[in-house]
């Protein structure tokens, strides 16, 4: 059974673990949890974030976002610092992709959107958003850019989910009442890193 304190070299292949993001030292699950893994934000990548520009619908794998992040090179050895990283969320889609043999789109659809009458929550898969919505302008390296029309693709894992406040009050609901994850992984999820405070 997967457990927070397991390496993720357990679960993803070894060229991506040596040769992508080669970590000074082993990096765990709660290493992405909680943002200490050391490995650099994908988003804040430029080489990356020009050649998203330049085709905003084109599609993108995980892997892809992987070497957004791991190629700025390591912040700070595993567990040693804190930094947000959004290529941890895309390993930790990896990972999912990897257990379950489902896209991880599909399994965040399959367990947590249908299960909590989450109806109007999806992943999209055309550029466009269906239905009403807000638009997205990103503050990109100096320039606002309207990434309205964007393939979703190019933020799996921690910023392609469209929803709207009553789905999110679903969601928060089911997940302070145990119906996502049970008490003790909640408790987990809300206990304060030690490091995550330097």
């Amino acid at each position: 059974m997967l457990s927070i304190d397991d390496p993720i070299d357990l679960y993803l292949r070894p060229t991506l673990i040596n040769d992508t993001i080669n970590a000074s030292s082993t990096i765990t699950i709660k290493n992405l949890l909680n943002h200490t893994s050391g490995i650099a934000n994908s988003a804040a990548n430029n080489s990356c974030q020009l050649n998203i520009l330049s085709n905003l619908t084109a599609s993108h794998t995980l892997e892809e976002a992987v070497y957004c992040g791991s190629s700025q090179g390591e912040l700070f050895s595993p567990g040693t610092d804190w930094t947000y990283s959004n290529t941890n969320y895309t390993l930790l889609a990896m990972i999912i992709q990897e257990l379950t043999g489902m896209t991880y789109s599909d399994y965040i659809s399959q367990t947590i959107f249908t299960p909590m009458g989450m109806t109007s929550t999806e992943i999209p898969t055309t550029d466009e958003i269906n239905g009403d919505h807000m638009g997205c302008y990103w503050n990109i390296m100096g320039n606002w850019t309207d990434l309205t029309i964007i393939d979703a693709t190019t933020y799996a894992g921690w910023a392609d989910v469209v929803s709207n406040t009553h789905d999110l009050t679903l969601f928060m609901d089911s997940l302070l009442n145990w119906a996502i994850i049970g008490q003790v992984q909640l408790d987990k999820m809300k206990t304060i890193d030690p490091v995550a405070t330097n």
